[in-house]
Order: structure tokens, then sequence, then C-alpha cells
């Protein structure tokens, strides 16, 4: 998950965000599944933001990597062992 919060970080400060984001929507596929469904979200965000970037809407696709960010966050801390 670290990963692919790092990959997004990168992607909201590139000019070419989409490689980064394909990054991070790779390493959220091999991240196991045991964030209370926030994992499957943070990746449907990736893929609205890469969509995003595609369309040159820079602004749009940083709020979809934001929420993508939450979602990463708030599913690590349901995580099991994670407090």
């Amino acid at each position: 998950m670290e990963a692919a919060l790092k990959a997004l970080q990168e992607a909201k400060k590139s000019a070419t965000p989409a490689a980064s984001l394909k990054t991070a929507k790779e390493e959220l596929h091999k991240a196991r599944h045991n964030k209370a469904g926030e994992r499957l979200e943070s990746i449907q965000m990736v893929d609205e933001a890469l969509t995003e970037a595609q369309a040159g809407h820079h602004e749009k696709m940083i709020q979809k990597v934001d929420a993508a960010i939450a979602d990463l966050h708030n599913g690590m801390a349901h995580a099991p062992g994670r407090r």
C-alpha cells in the first residue's frame, strides 16, 4: 500500500501523471484484500483519475487522486493488526 501511496503522490506533482497512476493501480492490485473494501474503491478512483489525466483535466485528476489516498488511509486503518 505504501508503494501505491507514493505513486499517487508522485502523480499529483507530475506533468505527465499517467505512468504514476498506472503504477499505483498495479500496486493496489498486488495489495492484500483486507482493507474493508477501500482497496477496490481506491482502484476505481485511480481509474477515474487516469481518465481525467488523459483528458487533460489536471484539477479533476488531483481530486480523484486525493479521494484514492483517503480511501487507502481509511482502509489501512481498518486492516487487521493496525490501530
